[in-house]
């Protein structure tokens, strides 16, 4: 089971392939000459970005403020760029995962591959066998 890591990515984005109606969905990372692609569908795109603001919102809440989480995302990170081509996917996602890092006041996002056996999300210990993870530690309040 390969595990794509990006601590933190130099770039990582949701974006689209084709004609609206025919659109392929993917989230994709790059550093270190690398580019991960994974294939998402639509509503998953949409829902991590809603757990997303729902997550820093939550920081925000627990911490009164004092973590590095802007109330508004800064308009410098905006990415509307197209996807880094040549476009090869890696693996179709099943299940994505959100969680934040509060000694490194960091989000890590985990995209793991669709199978009929996945493993507990998040995890340290990754068996061999198991299916492909895209795995991305990104700062709440990145500078470009």
């Amino acid at each position: 089971m390969p595990v794509y890591a990006y601590d933190p990515p130099e770039r990582f984005v949701a974006g689209t392939v084709g004609e609206p109606g025919q659109r392929a969905f993917y989230l994709q990372a790059t550093g270190n000459s690398r580019v991960t692609s994974v294939a998402v569908e639509k509503g998953q795109v949409s829902q991590l970005a809603e757990r997303l603001d729902e997550l820093l919102d939550e920081v925000l809440r627990r911490t009164g403020g004092s973590a590095a989480v802007p109330a508004v995302a800064p308009e410098a990170l905006t990415d509307d760029g197209p996807l880094d081509q040549p476009l090869m996917e890696d693996f179709r996602v099943g299940a994505i995962a959100l969680a934040w890092d509060g000694d490194s006041e960091r989000v890590i996002i985990e995209a793991q591959e669709l199978s009929d056996e996945p493993i507990e999300p998040l995890t340290e210990e990754l068996p061999e066998d198991g299916p492909a993870i895209l795995r991305v530690t990104i700062t709440a309040a990145a500078s470009k």
